[in-house]
Formats: structure tokens, sequence, C-alpha cells
């Protein structure tokens, strides 16, 4: 994993993103830091594919903006992120416009799914940084499976399994059981 200790620019950013073995790989721009983003455990990519679902059940019946995966980065003020999923309107952004392989806005909605292994301090910068570019940030704990709601100009929220969930950025998804955002739990077949 790739995270350096000196601050550079952007545009130093954008000549390291541009080397050939640097193509398949995910980074972001945080601070002045390169941060690899690293595929953490395949029980968050499945958290993460799970959330981005329920979000693109509700815009195949709302066409109202574009859904991203990880693949997508944004431009959240002068930092580079790559959320596991996010929603952008066709209000704000009519057709997705990329700057060097980030899309030219902050989201609205940014859903990041917290590892056991990430730093929680790095997250809180993020979600700070997202909040300052007015986004919405879900941040979803796969270990405790709850969720974290982030709303510019509002308190934390925190979710449970047991409670529902309302994300006021898409009018009309509410009352989304939390549980529904977690793959259910896998029983093992006895051993015979």
């Amino acid at each position: 994993m790739i995270q350096q200790k000196e601050a550079i620019t952007l545009d130093a950013f954008y000549t390291f993103l541009r080397q050939p073995e640097k193509r398949e790989r995910h980074f972001e721009f945080m601070h002045g830091r390169i941060v690899e983003k690293m595929v953490a455990s395949p029980y968050s990519s499945r958290v993460s594919v799970r959330f981005a679902s329920l979000i693109d059940a509700y815009l195949t019946k709302n066409d109202i903006g574009f859904l991203t995966g990880m693949d997508g980065g944004y431009l959240v003020g002068d930092e580079r992120y790559i959320p596991d999923c996010a929603f952008i309107s066709y209000e704000r952004m009519p057709e997705l416009v990329v700057e060097e392989g980030y899309i030219a806005l902050a989201p609205d909605i940014a859903v990041e799914v917290m590892p056991p292994t990430d730093s929680l301090r790095m997250l809180l910068d993020k979600v700070a940084d997202y909040l300052a570019a007015g986004t919405t940030v879900v941040v979803v704990f796969a270990d405790t499976r709850d969720l974290a709601i982030y709303a510019p100009g509002k308190p934390v929220h925190r979710l449970g399994l047991d409670d529902t969930l309302t994300l006021e950025a898409l009018s009309g998804f509410s009352s989304v059981p939390v549980r529904d955002c977690f793959p259910p739990e896998r029983k093992t077949a006895p051993a015979e």
C-alpha cells in the first residue's frame, strides 16, 4: 500500500497516476498526500455492493441522477476521493464530467464502508472534507453492522440493525431497514 509522507502538488499527483504501473490501482489525494485505496476484505466489498444495489433499485424507479461504484472518483474541494459508492443528481450534473479520471464535483451522497483495518482518523478527515463540499456521507461499519449518517449542518446520526435509513438527498429513499444494507449472515451447513 502506498501512503506517502511528504505533501505534494495536485499536478504531481496526476503525473503519478499516469505511470503505467498505477493504472489498475486506486489512489486518493488527501491533504497533499497520495493514499492507495486498498480492497480491505471480501465482506466489506459485499457490503458496498449491497448498499449500492439498494440505491440502484431506487434510481431505477426514480431516474434522478448517477450512481457510481468503487471506480468512480470525485473532486471534493482540493481532494480526490473514491467512495465505495456515490450518488450525484442530474440537477447538479446533467452529464458526467470527468477531469483526470475524477468526476468534476463532489457527490450528493458518498458511501464509505469502514473495514476494521482502516484508519478511523483518516476516514473522519474525509468526512469533514465531504461535509465542507455539501455531501451527505454514510459511513458503514462492516465489523459492527451499523451506520453513521453525516449530513451538512446536522448532528451525526448513528443507526443499528433494527433502525431504518432515510437519505434526504434522495427524496423518497426512506424507511429502508438498516438490516437490508448488509448481506444476510450465512449459516454454514453442518459437517457430515
